[in-house]
């Protein structure tokens, strides 16, 4: 047998390695990511704490927390009003300038 055959035949033993590897990097993303979601929801969590402990300690009524909520979205709405508005203006001064960049070009 040939030295040709033989290496045909002799399975490549980095393969198993970089297939290792690359799991062993897609955990460690996915751990990451992992990390991520839980420090967002322990935030979230304490924002509603804060937001919700009036009631629970008998300062506020739970009809203040709900009215309290619908004065956050609709200013939250008014916000991505705002935003989508501001986007819309520099989208058309990035047309302008593109415009005159290449009648200029």
């Amino acid at each position: 047998m040939s030295n040709q055959e033989q290496a045909q035949q002799t399975p490549d033993a980095s393969e198993p390695f970089a297939r290792l590897e690359s799991a062993v990097r897609r955990l460690i993303r996915q751990s990451a990511e992992l990390r991520a979601e839980l420090r967002s929801a322990r935030e979230r969590n304490e924002e509603l704490m804060e937001f919700l402990a009036p009631v629970a300690e008998g300062e506020a009524s739970p009809e203040s927390v709900v009215e309290r909520l619908r004065a956050a979205e609709h200013e939250r709405r008014e916000l991505e009003g705002r935003l989508e508005r501001g986007r819309a203006v520099v989208e058309r001064m990035m047309a302008r300038i593109q415009f005159l960049e290449g009648r200029d070009g």
